[in-house]
């Protein structure tokens, strides 16, 4: 299922509605969808205004006009548009028009195609050539829709021009029954001289209207046969620039939103007979629920039913005709053995059902934009289908177009959606939805380094456990990776920090989907762990917590005006023991740092030739209010600050062993005044009873290359595209 809005065109793909349609079967040919002729005689022509000076120009795109126009009797809507080639870049990139129509329902008439260049009108849609092309825009999501992509390559296009244009849809998706459902938007990242939207609405029926971050307001006026006119218009609209990495529930965007439906128990009593077919299970299904029945306890049961779906049925959608909101029968999901959100959603509750569960479809939206009922009630709200399931009074919440999850009923991990709309005729609003899963899901690492001497032969072991969410993610890399690629990614991850690593083994995997953890196992030779230092004959040699570092990712900007989103849920837990050759004079440390938004502790334990580096992180909410940036920004420079150690050592103790001993005590440790809290660390080294001891003082440099200045953070992990820094 794909969700639909319309808003304000971009010039590369004009009007992108992503709703499939039905094909009935006087679907008309590519010559009779797409045509040249006149504007709809309702339509009322808007003058392009004059180009933008270019003092007043912000970046190259300028929009001149955006007008759109709307009769809901008709079901028709006429787009017109004006661009300013302002710049040499804008010419060379921008000089094509891209419109997707949907065949199905759909014809698009080409209306108008002008160049306004000094003070002239150049008339191009007459000889302009018109190209074709079922080109699958959502190809990459595995999602088939059969729209159609009409092209128009522009010639003789040069810097000054003004290109206008206008196009007319004819038809509307009758799945929804005559429903209208618009929205259109009042800011957009380019600025626009003029911004105009128009509705005709017929007199025998009820629109709603609601605005999101805007105050544009509009005036209506009624027209000799009844119609309500409603108009929106706005001059010298400046454009937003939003701040990187936001929530996916953050909505900075002005747009307004139209709906002929008046309650969500309306859309709700629209989908459910759509899935709600009461088909007869295939046989297969039959014996596999069958085998599911014999197994004691209900929760497992469901959870089989649940991996039978994730793991038999792959991932396809074919949303072309009736099945772009229907779902295609049982029989063809499980003779295909392929289905996208809706099939696969209503062949698991049809299993649950049969199992003698409540089980019902449930649209929600993965960008979050449905949260704290911000939308009216609209089928366009909507992009994707999951399963909700009542037991003993309880509410779970399942997603089979999930792989290879793992766990318990209740601890299955299922992201935060905020809210969804149950498929039952007994619905009347939107449920509220509980994420699963969260707390469960932590990645544990343990690291062992490993020094028989100090000639830089370095014994690396490494055992990581994945938990939760983590280990679905893993679980899922292990499908898609051969052992060859996986063994070369392991050593390229710790290869970043150690240039001359071997590895001893391929690494081992261990996976208990019952629990839902993965434990792997690895071992490396690093040769050359010692480096030539600052200090003159000393060696250093660092180690450093990857999977902590990697999770103090910061803004780009420090100044912002909305919430920088955090990767959530993340807790990580890294364990570094260092073994070496004889007795180490280290000195206790900690660290602990406790933001609102994040939790982080740090400690150093000496005992004898061993040390050991404790690192926590737990991220506490999925985003930072701009308000709370400052004294985010410190806590994280704070934390980030210890999760490396720089280690030095004479550099005589890489010929003898370090069998002789210092002659000075140690100094005190000490912290760094860089802009990054950067741990020092002074590492003395003596045998029992000696009176004094070299002393060796570290400061551990800032390291600004590990400080991620990442569109959004990512898990730390292996599979990362070799020679990119992690999370890029």
């Amino acid at each position: 299922m794909k969700a639909g809005c319309k808003g304000i065109a971009l010039w590369s793909a004009v009007c992108l509605l992503s709703l499939s349609h039905p094909v009935s079967a006087d679907t008309p040919s590519e010559e009779q969808t797409v045509r040249k002729g006149p504007a709809p005689a309702w339509v009322q022509p808007e003058k392009v205004p004059p180009p933008v000076d270019k003092k007043k120009r912000n970046g190259s795109r300028v929009w001149l006009l955006q007008d759109e126009q709307t009769n809901a009797a008709e079901q028709t809507s006429y787009h017109h548009y004006a661009r300013q080639f302002a710049t040499k870049s804008s010419v060379e990139n921008d000089s094509s028009i891209t419109i997707l129509v949907d065949p199905a329902y759909q014809r698009l008439v080409l209306n108008k195609l002008v160049i306004h260049r000094d003070g002239k009108e150049i008339d191009r849609l007459p000889d302009q050539e018109i190209r074709t092309l079922h080109r699958e825009e959502q190809l990459d999501r595995n999602m088939f829709d059969g729209q159609l992509s009409v092209i128009m390559v522009l010639n003789d296009i040069r810097v000054g021009d003004v290109v206008e244009y206008a196009f007319t849809y004819e038809g509307e998706n009758p799945i929804f029954g005559g429903k209208f459902m618009d929205s259109f938007g009042t800011i957009g990242d380019d600025p626009v001289s003029a911004l105009s939207y128009r509705l005709l609405w017929p007199r025998d029926r009820e629109i709603q209207v609601r605005s999101h971050n805007s105050d544009l307001a509009p005036t209506q006026t009624t027209l000799p046969d009844g119609t309500t006119e409603y108009r929106w218009t706005a001059s010298n609209v400046r454009p937003l620039i939003p701040d990187d990495t936001l929530p996916d529930w953050y909505d900075p965007w002005g747009w307004v939103q139209l709906s002929e439906w008046k309650s969500w128990s309306d859309v709700a009593k629209w989908g459910a007979p759509l899935y709600n077919t009461g088909e007869e299970l295939p046989d297969e299904i039959k014996q596999e629920v069958a085998r599911i029945r014999t197994l004691p306890r209900q929760e497992e049961q469901i959870r089989d039913a649940l991996w039978y779906v994730q793991d038999n049925i792959r991932y396809l959608g074919i949303e072309i005709g009736p099945n772009a909101h229907r779902p295609h029968t049982l029989s063809e999901i499980v003779s295909r053995r392929f289905g996208d959100c809706k099939d696969k959603a209503v062949l698991l509750c049809a299993m649950l059902r049969d199992l003698g569960f409540q089980a019902d479809p449930a649209l929600v939206t993965t960008e979050g934009w449905l949260k704290h009922d911000n939308w009216l009630p609209s089928a366009w709200a909507f992009n994707h289908v999951v399963v909700h399931l009542s037991l003993d009074g309880k509410t779970y919440w399942l997603d089979p177009t999930e792989d290879n999850q793992g766990g318990v009923l209740g601890e299955i991990y299922f992201p935060d959606y905020h809210q969804a709309l149950v498929l039952r005729d007994d619905t009347i609003d939107l449920t509220e939805i509980k994420a699963g899963g969260y707390d469960k899901t932590v990645t544990d690492v343990k690291e062992n380094y490993d020094f028989p001497d100090f000639s830089g032969l370095v014994n690396l072991s490494v055992e990581t456990v994945y938990r939760g969410h983590a280990a679905d993610v893993m679980r899922r890399n292990l499908e898609d990776y051969s052992q060859e690629e996986i063994t070369k990614n392991y050593r390229s991850y710790y290869g970043r920090d150690h240039d001359n690593i071997e590895s001893v083994e391929a690494p081992e995997f261990t996976d208990d989907r019952s629990r839902n953890i993965i434990t792997c196992r690895e071992k490396y030779v690093i040769r050359d762990f010692w480096k030539s230092g600052d200090e003159e004959d000393h060696l250093e040699g660092k180690v450093d917590a990857d999977i902590v570092s990697e999770r103090l990712s910061r803004p780009e900007s420090s100044s912002r005006e909305m919430p920088y989103a955090l990767d959530y849920p993340s807790r990580v837990n890294s364990v570094i023991e260092l073994s070496f050759p004889r007795s180490m004079n280290f000195d206790s440390d900690s660290e602990t740092v406790s933001d609102p938004s994040f939790h982080y502790s740090f400690s150093a334990t000496p005992d004898g030739s061993r040390l050991t580096l404790r690192h926590k992180y737990e991220a506490r909410a999925d985003h930072v209010p701009s308000y709370r940036m400052s004294g985010f920004l410190s806590n994280l420079d704070r934390a980030y600050g210890s999760t490396g150690y720089m280690i030095t050592v004479p550099d005589s103790w890489a010929k003898t062993g370090g069998q002789e001993e210092p002659e000075k005590t140690a100094a005190a440790p000490q912290k760094s005044a860089s802009w990054k809290k950067a741990l020092v660390i002074t590492l003395a080294l003596g045998a029992v009873g000696v009176a004094g001891a070299a002393t060796f003082l570290l400061l551990f440099a800032a390291l600004s290359f590990r400080m991620q200045r990442q569109a959004k953070p990512k898990p730390a992990s292996p599979f990362q595209p070799t020679g990119k820094p992690p999370g890029a």
